[in-house]
Parts: structure tokens; sequence; C-alpha cells
């Protein structure tokens, strides 16, 4: 659940600031000893609570001292108040490292002896910038994000609002600030809009974070450590200017615009500030009516949290006040709708999102708003561009006003982005999915295969196998006569046929109704590939096989295995319906759904095609091996590109190799047990899916 992340940090440079990494040591210590003597009592409600008081605490520290050294009056009074931490004194609370105490005046004369004036801002952004992600990263849903993705969002919203809207009116939202990432380069960005407007340098900055930018985020550590941030950027400004206004970054949930919060039950992540925490609705008050619909923004921008946990009190509320909040959703698309709510006409709106809002049916709903209420501008395939993280993230960006004809599509490339296409507006559209694995040469091609064929799910039902509980328990090969046997996605190859005698057994009394009645085409549930087996009736498909059967008595299951294993398709499905997602997907219905299928010309194409088929899976004498496989499959190819209305030639430029989509030879592959192929057929190696 990517959320913040960062450029190489200055400790890791040859320009690192002197001292810093011995100062960074040293805070690390004082939060791992002082988060260990967490003293008891009704306000200590679990140890990540009393780990983020300590963080808090050293952060006032830090701010405090640093302000010290630029000469800013009543230092340790403004600290306070600036990061908002008075509730951290509340009665009865215990207050770690209150000013005044030992620890506390060991810990100032440690950081008054550090060099902040030479260091300047990039040292005080360097040493708190860490401290808003680690207390309870994955229940947050917090993770860092490359400042080139960043710069790409900021290039193609914010820059673009500035052609069109003073930056004397322009209002910008980061919606979940995290650790400020997105703030500090929106800092920078607007104080330049200022400055080429005919303010001084001094003023730019502070006209910026008082007029212009606006941040939010319900983690208080979070809030605290972005409001340093800007403030190590625009220290000269306030302390020119005589006072320290704190920049408007405000302690609220974007998500809740309620009075009362919904009823939490006692998993609720526990926050250091208040009786408990501040997860609920916002205090309106505070934000000044900001999360008011009424209230637009000019650029909306981040990386939204997604994946982190919702209690179901919160998930009933959710769904009460959001479309998109049905079903099995996501904070990600909320974030998204909310985000569309609060913006301004001809605004413009910018998320790092997971990679399945491309393709995945559960995000079809949050597709549809985002075509239909934005004009998208450009999408970037990220790829797992997020180090421990296990999927694949995208960006869009798009405006509610006018724009091009063409969506600019990107993808990252050893953390830099590239633009791969300039896609027609009209052909995203046109799309269940956001194809943003097209190349711009192949758009006339795919939309000519589209115009062919009709979607898979008119002419064919694919369904997924049996949920058999305890499977493990209960499959065996040495069962009693009456018992089934049973297919697995792990057991399924291109153009093979399945085996029964091969097949481990369940007891018939667990198959109840799910066993085939006649043959139909297998493909794995989960990958990223098609793999299309012949299944034979008897057989027993478990839940990690689709099972895909005709609709239309015009084709057969020979025919739609000969398309399902081409080239093409392979190709169509990895640049059009799944947009190259590195990791594995469900081939369910609204993923595959809509893949092309192309009726037979006529019945003598149909047999012709049967025909090999057949040969291939060895039904019409001994299959054939080596080059004479690979040479019957590329015939195979050659003939479906030609029904697509393709020549063989453009078909294999897009996915080269007439038997791209050929199994690897079984040693690579692992047990392929229940399905019968050629030992020594000529395979083509291609990354293995997720085990099944």
């Amino acid at each position: 659940m990517p959320r913040r992340s960062a450029p190489p940090r200055p400790s890791d440079r040859d320009d690192a600031p002197r001292d810093l990494p011995r100062l960074e040591r040293l805070l690390a210590g004082i939060r791992a000893e002082t988060a260990a003597r967490a003293p008891s009592g009704r306000w200590i409600r679990s140890p990540a609570w009393w780990r983020a008081r300590v963080d808090l605490a050293l952060l006032d520290a830090v701010l405090a001292a640093y302000l010290r050294a630029s000469g800013s009056k009543g230092w340790a009074r403004r600290s306070t108040e600036l990061l908002g931490l008075t509730t951290l004194t509340a009665p009865g609370a215990p207050a770690p490292l209150v000013p005044g105490t030992p620890e506390r005046r060991a810990l100032d004369e440690v950081l008054d002896g550090a060099p902040w004036l030479e260091w300047g801002a990039r040292g005080l952004d360097e040493l708190v910038r860490d401290f808003g992600i680690e207390h309870d990263r994955n229940a947050l849903g917090k993770f860092y994000t490359p400042q080139a993705f960043i710069e790409h969002i900021l290039d193609h919203t914010l820059d673009r609002a500035l052609e069109t809207t003073s930056i004397e009116e322009l209002r910008v939202l980061e919606p979940s600030c995290g650790s400020g990432d997105f703030a500090v380069p929106l800092l920078d960005r607007l104080a330049a809009a200022w400055v080429e407007h005919g303010a001084d340098p001094l003023t730019a900055r502070r006209h910026t974070l008082e007029r212009n930018l606006f941040a939010i985020d319900w983690d208080p550590i979070a809030v605290v450590v972005t409001r340093i941030r800007l403030l190590a950027h625009a220290i000269d400004a306030y302390r020119e200017a005589g006072d320290l206004p704190a920049p408007r970054v405000l302690h609220e949930n974007a998500l809740w615009d309620a009075v009362e919060a919904p009823a939490l039950g006692p998993t609720t992540l526990d926050l250091p500030l208040g009786e408990r925490g501040r997860r609920g609705p916002p205090r309106l008050d505070d934000a000044g009516g900001l999360l008011a619909s009424r209230s637009p923004f000019h650029v909306i921008v981040g990386n939204p949290p997604y994946g982190a946990h919702l209690e179901a009190g919160e998930k009933r509320w959710l769904r009460s006040r959001y479309r998109l909040a049905s079903g099995r959703f996501d904070t990600a698309a909320l974030f998204a709708e909310r985000s569309l709510e609060l913006l301004a006409k001809g605004g413009h709106l910018g998320f790092v999102m997971p990679h399945s809002l491309v393709r995945s049916g559960a995000y079809a709903p949050a597709r549809r708003m985002l075509t239909t209420r934005l004009a998208l501008t450009t999408l970037v395939d990220l790829g797992n561009a997020f180090p421990g993280v296990a999927f694949n993230t995208m960006i869009f960006t798009g405006t509610s006003g006018r724009a091009g004809k063409r969506v600019e599509v990107f993808r990252a490339e050893a953390g830099r982005l590239t633009r791969t296409a300039r896609i027609p507006r009209a052909f995203v559209a046109s799309h269940e999915t956001l194809p943003l694995g097209v190349r711009e040469e192949d758009v006339e091609l795919y939309a000519g295969i589209e115009a062919r064929g009709q979607p898979l799910r008119a002419l064919v039902r694919n369904e997924r196998g049996l949920n058999l509980p305890s499977r493990r328990a209960r499959l065996g090969k040495h069962l009693a006569d009456d018992s089934v046997p049973v297919v697995r996605g792990r057991d399924l190859t291109p153009f093979g046929i399945v085996d029964p005698a091969l097949l481990p057994r369940v007891a018939a009394s667990d198959a109840a109704t799910a066993v085939l009645a006649a043959p139909a085409i297998g493909i794995q549930n989960v990958s990223n590939v098609i793999e299309a087996t012949m299944v034979p009736s008897g057989v027993l498909p478990l839940d990690t096989v689709n099972v895909l059967t005709p609709r239309d008595d015009r084709i057969d299951p020979f025919y739609l295995m000969a398309l399902l294993n081409s080239s093409l398709l392979a190709a169509y499905l990895r640049d059009v319906v799944i947009s190259h997602a590195t990791l594995t997907v469900h081939l369910d219905d609204p993923t595959l759904g809509s893949l092309p299928i192309v009726l037979p010309p006529s019945d003598a194409a149909r047999l012709e095609v049967d025909r090999r088929v057949r040969a291939l899976l060895g039904l019409t004498g001994a299959a054939p091996e080596g080059e004479a496989r690979a040479a019957l499959r590329a015939e195979l190819d050659a003939m479906v590109a030609a029904i697509y209305g393709v020549s063989s030639e453009r078909a294999a430029r897009l996915l080269p190799g007439a038997a791209a989509h050929a199994p690897p030879p079984r040693a690579a592959r692992g047990a392929r047990a229940g399905t019968r192929h050629p030992p020594n057929a000529a395979r083509a190696k291609r990354p293995s899916p997720k085990a099944r």
C-alpha cells in the first residue's frame, strides 16, 4: 500500500551535512531507550501509542533547537505551538521528555550543539522525515514515493493549473500528506510562481504557506513532520517577518465529513493525541470548512493510503457515504471520489494508485468515475516500483477542464519515467480497462481486432472451479472407487490435455455437482498469461482453475483453445487487458470478459483449426515433438492471425517468437503431473506466475 517515498538521503552522499549521521544515531538510541521504558496506567493503551508520543516529544525538541539557532524568540513555547502539541501535556497524560526534565535538558544540550545554520533546511529535513512512517506503517498504509513520480505528477497538475489560474487564487491540497514528500516540492514550485508574479523570495514562501498550500493527515506524527519540513524550508521568511504562523497542515481525516464518528471497536489504531486519537470526523472548526464541498481546490495531488486496516463500524459509515464503498473496496478509490468532490471546475488531479485500478473488476466503478468526470492527461505504469511491496502501482493525472485529444503514456524504467505512447482519448474511453500497456503504433491494430470480435463473455462461460475446504487433507491417489480426479491450476499447460489417471482424487461426496459433464477448456485462475488446456469430462476443477465452455454453437473447445493460446491474443491480454502487470492477476470474467473472440469465417475454417489442435494434443496419432511441434504451433498462430485480419508477420512483432506462449521444459515449471504433453517439445521460457 505504498504512500510516501524519498530521494536518496544526503547522509548517503558525499556532500552530506557534517555530523548528521551521528545525530541520527543518537536520536534513534533515545527513541528506542525511552520507548522501552513505557509507564503503566490508563493512558498507556499500547506500545505503538507510547512510541508515537516519544517521537512527538523528540520532534518538538528538534524544532525547538532549530528555532533557537535561527534566532526565534520564545523558541521552546513556539515549537510546541507550531506543532500543535498542547495535548501532549493533558492532565494525567504522561509526557516524555517534557522541557525542564533532566532527560529533556540533556537532549536539548545535544541538539543545541548541532550546526543547524551550516546544515540549513536540508539537515533538519533529513533528520525528521523518517519519523512519520515508523510507528505503524502497515496499519496506516504508509510508504515512500520516489521523487521522480512526484515530479511527474506536479508537472502535469500544478504546472498546468498555473497556466490558467492566478497564483493569488490558486488552492492546492494534499489530502494524505504523510511525511510531506509532496508538500515540500509544492512549496518550492508555488514560491517560484510568486517570484514570477513579482514577490521577493522570502515573501513568496510565506504567501505560499498562508494562502496556497493545504495538507491533511489523520496521523499526528505525519502532520508534525510535514509542518517541521515546511518550516525548515521557509524559516528565513518567517524570521524576517518577526513571527511564525503555523503552516496549513491539519490533523484531519479527508474521508470524514460527518459530525459524529462511526462506532469503533477495541482494535482501533491508537494515536497519541486525545483520549481516542483522531481517526474520527474532522474538526471543522480547525479546518475552517476546508473540506466542505463548497471549498474547491484547483490542484489535488498525492499518494493516498491503500490496504490500510478498517474496522466494521468504519466500513459501514463509508458505505453510507461513498458510491465507491460497495462490495470489496479500498480507501484509495474513496480518496479519488472525495477528491473529485473537492476539485474545482477546470482543476487538476494526480494520484499514485494501485495498478489494479487499471484492470481489476473491483475498481471498474472507480475507472468509470474517473473517465467520466476527468479528462485523463497521463497514465504511468510504475510496475513493482516500491521495494518490499508485493504489487504493482501506477499514476494517473487528469483535469476536470479541457484537455488534448491524446493521453500520454509513460513507463518507469530504472527509476526514470519514459514516454512510450500518445494514445487517442477515444481509444482509452472505449475500454473497460485503462490500456496503459498499448504502444502508439499498435492502437489501430488492436482497434481492428476489437471491431472483428465479440467480448469473450458474450460467447463463452467463464466459471471458477470448486473451493474445496481443507483440500490438502482431502486429496489423495488411493481413495475409494467412486472418488473423483481433481485438476488444479498447476496441472495446466498450453495445448495440453489433462490425464485423469495422473491426477490426485477426492471423495465423490466432496465433489458435489462441480464435476465436468463434458470436456471444456481449463486455464489457471491466478496468472498473467492464458494457458488453455483440454480438461475431459468426469474431472473436478478446483478454484485455481477457470473452466471456459462455449455458449455459441459456431465455436467449440478446440477452436477456442487455438485462439486463447495464440500469440496474438497473448499480446492483446498483455497490452490492453492487464497492461503489463508483472505480478499475477485473477483471470475471472471481470478481467478476461472483454477479450475479443472472432467467430470462424466458415465451418471449413473452424475444422482446419480443429484438425491442427487435435494433432497437437495427440488425438489423431502420435503428438508431434521438437521442431515439428513448433512448426505446427507457428502454423496455428498464422491461421488465428488471419482470422483476426492480421498478417502473421505483424502478429509476430507483437509477441516475438512463434512459440512465445508455449510452456518451458517440465523441470523449469515444476510438477505438471496431470497434463500430457510431449517431453521434448520446443518450449520458450517465460517468467513463472505466482505459486498456486
